[in-house]
């Protein structure tokens, strides 16, 4: 399948900050992979609040993350800021953060419902890059088919735990100081999963 650049204008992946100064957080107990999975892509609600506590770092983050990648929490300012804006595509969940009754009321769960098809490997392209290594080729684009995305905000595709936003949510989160979150064109984002084509042997 061919892609025209324009169909996925205005399209972003959204990445929250990690690093070692944000704040990380882990799940008391534990969480199965495939149960994050559902909570954040919003097919599981927890009934009850997921209960967090500090795993590493300090600095406060629009997003916290958590070792049970891709789990997230918001702040609530952020996720009041969504909900003024009426962007769809993502809903919160209880959570509490252990022992801190600060940050429990500072953030909630994200969860993201809204949804596209899956990542088409077909429509990376290679591109060469120069690194401590020297030259490499890595697999450029993010991308999906275009007719199956939905008018959603916020949406994830349906293979992978990748966070989209349209141009409304980036200039929201520009706008409203939010910007320790990334986001990077879809057309330029890396897709790590991807492989390079293969070198055809030179013709003798």
């Amino acid at each position: 399948m061919d892609h025209d650049d324009d169909e996925f204008q205005g399209v972003y992946v959204m990445r929250p900050p990690i690093d070692d100064a944000g704040l990380h957080l882990r799940v008391v107990g534990g969480l199965e992979w495939d149960r994050g999975i559902r909570i954040i892509r919003g097919d599981e609600v927890p009934d009850q609040p997921l209960v967090l506590e500090r795993s590493s770092g300090h600095e406060e983050r629009t997003f916290l993350t958590t070792e049970e990648h891709p789990l997230l929490l918001i702040s609530l300012e952020a996720a009041r800021e969504l909900k003024a804006a009426e962007v769809t595509g993502w809903a919160s969940f209880p959570t509490r953060i252990s022992g801190d009754r600060m940050l429990t009321d500072r953030y909630t769960g994200f969860a993201v419902t809204g949804r596209c098809g899956p990542i088409l490997d077909t429509l990376s392209r290679p591109v060469k890059t120069e690194g401590f290594r020297g030259t490499d080729t890595v697999m450029r684009g993010l991308l999906f088919d275009p007719a199956s995305r939905s008018t959603a905000g916020i949406w994830m595709p349906a293979n992978a735990a990748v966070l989209f936003a349209d141009e409304r949510v980036r200039e929201l989160f520009a706008g409203r100081g939010f910007d320790d979150v990334e986001f990077v064109l879809a057309t330029e984002a890396n897709n790590v999963v991807a492989k390079p084509p293969r070198r055809r042997p030179a013709l003798p």
